[in-house]
């Protein structure tokens, strides 16, 4: 969130704005309350520091892969716009009857 020029939600949001299909994903330190509502509208995913790497690296693949899942356009386009990604679901209870 603190960088030199601009905030790290304000680059989001320019991000969002010139690659709307971009995956956008939040890392800081920084995990006040202000911090994290300044991020939920231009990011899909806020994580905090120190982030387990094995916790980034399976956030990026679930978004890599949801993103993989939509190969209709104009739906990727939508997914863009979400202010954020769906939590994962526990799969351990879970019965196709």
């Amino acid at each position: 969130m603190r960088m030199p020029v601009m905030k790290g939600a304000e680059l989001l949001e320019r991000v969002r704005t010139l690659h709307p299909r971009a995956i956008r994903l939040l890392l800081s330190g920084q995990s006040s309350e202000e911090t994290m509502l300044a991020s939920v509208g231009p990011a899909h995913q806020f994580l905090a520091k120190p982030c387990d790497a094995n916790r980034l690296k399976d956030t990026v693949r679930r978004a890599c892969a949801l993103r993989g899942l939509l190969d209709n356009v104009n739906l990727q386009r939508l997914l863009s716009q979400l202010g954020s990604l769906p939590s994962p679901i526990s799969t351990s209870n879970w019965s196709p009857n």
